[in-house]
């Protein structure tokens, strides 16, 4: 019997012999030889390692493993670009990463690497949905400026949170975070705020008014799967179902 029939890509067939399956197809000596074959042998056994691992979360931050049928969210999980929507085809058209000097990838995915701040929040969000214990550890929320009036530089919020808290005095007990909400810290250890309903986060603890905002936008005056919520001073729209982002109103709006 040959060597090849004890490779964990192989599957005894029966009377038909024996098939790849990686391929789906019963092997042969020629099959054996086809470049495409040892091609998907490849991706076939970092497919399997991946679904046995968990599906850990990509280094790159724009990178997510994504149910390949949206409609089905048990359904086998491929690795898809948060940055410009499609799952990844090869190794480099997607590889770039924000901040660095000279990135690689298609010319599609550089573009839309030097618009970054126009698809923040749809890859944090994404991020998010996807891999949540990844994305609260490594990221707070951010501010993004699309769309916004320029305004003149302001210290970081943390900067603004440490001064506060060393000159005000002790202050009265908080009140319990609004249903639906949730509180995490950042890497320097500053609180911030996530709303697991429609992927939002944000720096200001939430109001009974915040909450109740949401749902007013989750009963019916938005089309089925759209929130709105407010992002520096401006009504943004989410997609619970799709992951979409939109500053307009999405189809259907009442």
């Amino acid at each position: 019997m040959p060597s090849w029939t004890q490779e964990d890509w192989v599957e005894d067939a029966g009377e038909n012999g024996f098939r790849c399956l990686a391929c789906n197809k019963i092997i042969t000596d020629e099959h054996l030889q086809k470049e495409e074959h040892i091609n998907r042998v490849e991706t076939w056994r970092e497919w399997k390692r991946v679904k046995e691992s968990g599906y850990q979360a990509p280094k790159q931050f724009h990178l997510a493993y994504v149910p390949c049928d949206e409609a089905n969210p048990n359904s086998e999980r491929w690795i898809k670009c948060l940055l410009c929507n499609k799952f990844q085809q090869d190794e480099w058209s997607h590889i770039g990463q924000v901040g660095e000097l000279d990135p690689s990838g298609s010319k599609e995915h550089l573009k839309n690497l030097r618009n970054y701040e126009w698809y923040k929040d749809q890859v944090e969000q994404g991020r998010m949905k996807y891999h949540p214990e990844a994305a609260k550890a490594s990221s707070a929320p951010t501010r993004s400026t699309a769309k916004a009036a320029p305004a003149k530089a302001t210290a970081a919020p943390w900067a603004n949170f440490r001064s506060a808290t060393a000159a005000a005095p002790p202050v009265a007990e908080v009140a319990a975070l609004p249903e639906g909400w949730e509180e995490h810290q950042s890497e320097e250890g500053i609180p911030f705020y996530f709303y697991p309903a429609t992927g939002k986060t944000q720096w200001e603890r939430p109001t009974a008014t915040t909450s109740t905002a949401m749902v007013a936008a989750e009963a019916g005056q938005l089309p089925e799967g759209w929130v709105s919520y407010e992002e520096d001073g401006h009504t943004a729209y989410y997609n619970a179902t799709t992951g979409e982002t939109s500053w307009e109103p999405p189809s259907g709006s009442t």
